[in-house]
């Protein structure tokens, strides 16, 4: 069975970090889910950081402003 959190040296490779405190404070910055362990070390679910199936792995399309107005063009 695979583990079902990331190891301390996945943890640093995605943080960039190595230090515990600066890695929750990273992770907190980037929205990934995690919990910190009586360690004082972050764990960080496998599945936090995966894609989850779809084609464009979280990326969400958001409709384009109306740039009507701009450079003294009148509105439409």
């Amino acid at each position: 069975m695979e583990n079902l959190l990331l190891t301390k040296d996945e943890v640093i490779d995605l943080t960039g970090y190595k230090m515990a405190s600066k890695q929750v404070i990273w992770l907190r910055e980037n929205a990934i889910y995690h919990y910190v362990g009586h360690d004082g070390r972050p764990k960080v679910p496998r599945e936090a950081v995966l894609p989850r199936g779809n084609k464009d792995h979280g990326k969400k399309n958001f409709p384009m402003p109306r740039l009507n107005g701009l450079n003294g063009a009148p509105n439409a």
